[in-house]
């Protein structure tokens, strides 16, 4: 039986929101996309579909629509669907060079990294990750990372860490130490942010808070948020990666709502992210 069974989410309160994506188990949710729901992918087309009716930022649901690759018919930057639309197995396949992007980033998206004009914001990603060197994962900083964004990325110890870009520097000073990603394995990374400090959990349920200090800017992310990024992002993602679903929030979270996106995952997919 699923952990989560034990944990269980609390039963909606009059007046609660009901959407039926994460937003449904974690108020401040802005996008939830995932490929094991045929609503968020039927199996075929460009588009990965946010599942999100109302976005907690008030923009509108197909803002945070991602497209496969370059959207241009061509099938070279697409990542592979595998498996039955709407089955808890189905996932992306990821060549090394795939991606998923959004066509254009909203408000919420650019301030991801600011520190005049920024916002709290958490982050999950189910995936499955292969031994290899140093990837990024997700981000919106182009290039060698000292364009202004963020970036999370999978070190070569198979240890994730955030950074930022903000135009002249990098910073990279939030690593989770405590856990490592088994390559090979499902897992569930989650990380959130505000005014400097930063939570992470992957693959257990007890954050590991850490404090890193943001170059100074004002300025719009650099690039578009890309999941799987090229290696103009940074480091494309390993061949074989498998990626299941993203979801992101404008809120400073906790161990709580981190066990309701835990648990919401492992219902959806049918296994245990938390060993």
């Amino acid at each position: 039986m699923l952990k989560s069974l034990g944990r269980g989410l609390a039963p909606l309160k009059s007046g609660a929101v009901t959407d039926a994506s994460m937003k449904g188990v974690v108020v401040s949710c802005v996008l939830d996309l995932d490929v094991t729901k045929s609503a968020s992918y039927p199996g075929t087309g460009q588009w990965w579909h946010n599942l999100v009716t109302a976005p907690a930022d008030g923009s509108a649901q197909n803002d945070y629509h991602f497209t496969l690759g370059t959207n241009d018919g061509a099938a070279t930057n697409d990542p592979a669907f595998t498996g039955s639309a709407g089955s808890p197995s189905a996932y992306f396949n990821m060549d090394g060079g795939d991606y998923l992007r959004i066509p254009a980033n909203t408000d919420f998206i650019n301030a991801l990294h600011k520190t005049t004009g920024g916002t709290a914001f958490w982050i999950a990603i189910a995936f499955r990750a292969v031994d290899s060197g140093a990837t990024t994962v997700l981000g919106t900083r182009t290039g060698s990372g000292t364009s202004n964004g963020i970036a999370l990325t999978l070190s070569s110890s198979e240890r994730f860490n955030l950074s930022q870009g903000n135009g002249s520097a990098q910073v990279s000073t939030s690593t989770d130490t405590q856990t490592a990603v088994t390559p090979g394995t499902d897992s569930v990374v989650i990380y959130t942010y505000s005014g400097g400090s930063v939570r992470s959990w992957v693959n257990r349920l007890s954050k590991l808070e850490q404090n890193i200090t943001f170059g100074a800017t004002s300025s719009a992310a650099a690039g578009r948020l890309t999941l799987g990024a090229t290696a103009a992002d940074g480091s494309a993602v390993a061949n074989n990666t498998r990626i299941y679903a993203l979801s992101m929030g404008n809120a400073f979270i906790d161990d709580a709502d981190a066990a309701k996106i835990f648990a919401a995952y492992e219902s959806r997919h049918v296994r245990d992210y938390t060993p």
